[in-house]
């Protein structure tokens, strides 16, 4: 009968390795080797692992490397020297480590591409005598290692798809077995993984770089004189244009998935094959869905597949394999209610936004939508509110602009700017130098890229005015923008945002551009009225001349 250790104690010896040695090693798999064992009720009692700046098939003495060690009294690590160098180093901890385990110090090994015959041959000659579980990856390593007489566990083996935390998880739960065979399987921790999942604004945010990219593609495609040259791709355009919106999902999946996953490639694989094969119209809804299960699957179920004895690559390959096919089945079943959802959301804006047949009731609830927008960013809701309404409304097909992208442009770019330009160029000694610089750089920033809308908040406070008036434009934006059904995007610079704005039913193939008059109106007031104001306010405390 095994006897069961209360408190095992693990050391960890290797090196970077050769031809995939850089993937899943050095200061990551540390962490996560150390991280998994303590969820499984084991310590980290000891390092010694060399990382060379080359894969180490291909290094030379001449080749720089770093030594990671501790016997104890803490993580240290070495100059960068020559391979020789940091060899002899490596070679004084393992001396120490041999004796350790062969007092009987140690309960486990865990080796990376390790050197049986070399650097480490103290501490597995002393494992082999002792019989001490010794569980890696390093095809090679291992083989000497079986040669030498140690007692490796199933679960070593290669390490090609494998990833730090994948890596710590079949290490770790190979020696749980071994240790304590009566040890409840932690993973990767439930709370954990799905407290990871509980922001997914923080997914829409990571993906709007996509989206935007395909907005400001799709409309100028849309241009009659683009569609003229004879040199562009047909079936390229075609691929871009109206319904086919799951190049969107996929993307927001891969996002999800490297975000989410702790076990990437693992998590990326089966998270974006799963939104590739379940999402065909694009919800959003439906790839975050699909991702979520993923990961978990991933992260939860390799535990226990690495626990049956499977070493790093197969078990890696059941897991993603299992993975993707339920996720798969996750996303087909949440396309329709998850199209349903977001379609609701857009025609929620559509309808009791920019719906009605009156202008006033029309521009009643533009202005609301106008100051919520405002006040929201400035009580911090601009991420979990704003934006993620911007991207449903951007689902609805690759290019599809916003209402609620006018919105964010006009009144959180443009009063930004406004309140900025005012504290940049106006004359006299109402601002200092420090509030110059910085309406220098918001204006700068608001203006030509649409984005750092942060940089007017000391105005914002400082002259409590400019705040109210900034509420009042963004109302009176708000009701431009819903009479005009205009839709664009912030993250431009503003002559693009408003050249690729479509406002009511205009097209792009139109002679003029007085269609797009409510924008600029509305940009026009953004960007005047908190200038007046920031101009002409009084400020709280006299400004600092210091500064």
């Amino acid at each position: 009968m095994k006897s069961v250790v209360e408190r095992p104690r693990i050391l960890l010896v290797g090196s970077s390795g050769g031809g995939c040695g850089h993937v899943g090693t050095g200061d990551e798999l540390i962490d996560a080797v150390r991280r998994q064992l303590t969820r499984r009720g084991m310590d980290l009692v000891g390092i010694q692992f060399v990382k060379c700046a080359v894969g180490l098939d291909t290094a030379s003495s001449l080749n720089t490397a770093t030594v990671v060690v501790d016997t104890g009294g803490g993580v240290t690590l070495s100059p960068a020297s020559v391979l020789p160098v940091a060899n002899r180093i490596a070679a004084a901890t393992d001396v120490t480590f041999g004796k350790a385990v062969a007092a009987r110090r140690v309960d486990g090994i865990i080796v990376v591409s390790c050197a049986p015959h070399g650097v480490n041959r103290e501490v597995l000659r002393a494992a082999a005598e002792v019989g001490v579980p010794v569980v890696g990856t390093g095809g090679a390593s291992i083989a000497q290692l079986c040669v030498l007489g140690c007692r490796v566990l199933p679960s070593s083996g290669g390490s090609v798809a494998t990833a730090p935390e994948a890596k710590a998880i079949v290490f770790s739960s190979a020696l749980a077995g071994a240790l304590r065979p009566r040890h409840v399987e932690a993973g990767l921790g439930l709370s954990e993984v799905i407290g990871a999942m509980a922001a997914p604004h923080s997914i829409l945010a990571s993906a709007l770089p996509i989206f935007l990219t395909l907005a400001v593609v799709q409309q100028c495609l849309d241009l009659q004189w683009v569609q003229n040259i004879s040199i562009l791709p047909v079936d390229g355009v075609e691929r871009l244009s109206a319904h086919d919106s799951g190049i969107t999902a996929l993307a927001l999946g891969a996002v999800a998935a490297t975000v989410w996953g702790k076990c990437a490639p693992l998590d990326v694989l089966a998270g974006t094959a799963a939104v590739a094969a379940g999402v065909s119209n694009g919800s959003i809804i439906a790839a975050l869905a699909a991702v979520a299960v993923s990961t978990l699957l991933v992260q939860l179920v390799l535990a226990r597949v690495a626990h049956a004895g499977l070493p790093s690559t197969p078990a890696s390959i059941i897991v993603c394999s299992i993975a993707m096919v339920v996720a798969t089945l996750v996303a087909s079943m949440m396309q329709g209610p998850g199209l349903a959802l977001t379609a609701a959301i857009r025609s929620g804006i559509t309808d009791y936004i920019l719906g009605w047949e009156s202008p006033l009731v029309r521009a009643l609830f533009g202005a609301l939508a106008g100051v919520l927008t405002f006040v929201g960013a400035c009580r911090g809701l601009y991420h979990r509110v704003v934006l993620p309404l911007v991207i449903i409304e951007m689902e609805v097909r690759p290019g599809a602009l916003a209402f609620f992208g006018a919105l964010d442009l006009c009144c959180l770019c443009m009063t930004s700017a406004g309140v900025c330009l005012a504290a940049w160029i106006t004359p006299g000694s109402s601002f200092s130098a420090g509030n110059r610089r910085l309406g220098k750089f918001g204006a700068l920033q608001t203006l030509c890229v649409g984005d750092f809308i942060e940089s007017a908040e000391p105005f914002l406070v400082d002259r409590p005015s400019v705040w109210w008036v900034s509420t009042a434009s963004s109302a009176l934006a708000g009701a431009i923008l819903a009479n005009g059904q205009c839709r664009s995007t912030a993250y431009l610079p503003l002559p693009l945002a408003v050249a690729l704005s479509e406002c009511g039913g205009m097209s792009h193939d139109r002679e003029d551009d007085w269609g797009r008059a409510p924008l600029v109106v509305a940009v026009a007031v953004c960007i005047s009225f908190p200038f007046l104001a920031t101009a002409f306010g009084t400020p709280t405390q006299p400004p600092d001349r210091t500064s």
